[in-house]
C-alpha cells in the first residue's frame, strides 16, 4: 500500500483487511507445503508482501496517529514483524538445504506456529482499527455502520485463517 501520506478509516480498514488476506494465504501455503522448492519461492514472496504491507501501516501510525492508538498500533507492528521474522528464517532454512522428513515436519510445525503467532497478533488491529475511527472521525451513523461492516469482513476473514491453521 504505498504512497500513504495521511489515512482515513476507511483506508485503514483496507489494510487491515490486505494484511488478513495475505495471512490467510501464507496460513493456506503452509497446508499444503511439501518439499517443493517453488511452493517454499512462493510463500517467501507471500511473506515479503506481508512485511511490505506492515512496513507501509507503521508509516501511516506514526504520521496520521496519535497517543494512545499510535501506541498500540506500532506495538502489534513490532509483534507482528517479529513473528514474521522467525517464520521467515525458518522458511528459509527450509529452503536452503534437504531434510529428513522428521525435521522437515518439525520445521513445519514452528512455521505454522509463527503462523499463529501472527494471527494472535492481527486481533489487535480491530481495537486499532476502532480506536482509530472513534478517535479521529466525529462519526455520523453511515460512518460508524461502515466501522461496523469493515470489522464483520476482518472478523470473517479472521475466522477462516484460524480454520485453515488449524487443519495443517
Amino acid at each position: 500500500m504505498p504512497g500513504f501520506s495521511s489515512i482515513d478509516s476507511i483506508e485503514l480498514a483496507a489494510a487491515v483487511l490486505q494484511f488478513v488476506e495475505f495471512a490467510a494465504k501464507t496460513a493456506t501455503a503452509l497446508r499444503a507445503l511439501r518439499t517443493d522448492r517453488q511452493e517454499i519461492r512462493q510463500l517467501t514472496l507471500t511473506l515479503s508482501r506481508v512485511s511490505l504491507v506492515l512496513s507501509e501501516m507503521s508509516v501511516v501510525a506514526r504520521t496520521s496517529m496519535s497517543g494512545a492508538t499510535q501506541h498500540l498500533a506500532l506495538e502489534l507492528f513490532r509483534d507482528s514483524e517479529e513473528a514474521l521474522g522467525v517464520a521467515m528464517s525458518l522458511i528459509g532454512k527450509l529452503e536452503s538445504s534437504s531434510f529428513k522428513r522428521a525435521k522437515w515436519v518439525w520445521l513445519k510445525g514452528r512455521v505454522v506456529d509463527a503462523t499463529r503467532e501472527l494471527e494472535r497478533v492481527d486481533g489487535k488491529f480491530l481495537l486499532v482499527l476502532q480506536m482509530h475511527h472513534f478517535e479521529v472521525l466525529g462519526q455520523t451513523s453511515g460512518q460508524i455502520d461502515s466501522i461496523r461492516s469493515q470489522m464483520d469482513l476482518t472478523l470473517e476473514s479472521l475466522g477462516s485463517l484460524r480454520s485453515v491453521v488449524r487443519t495443517s
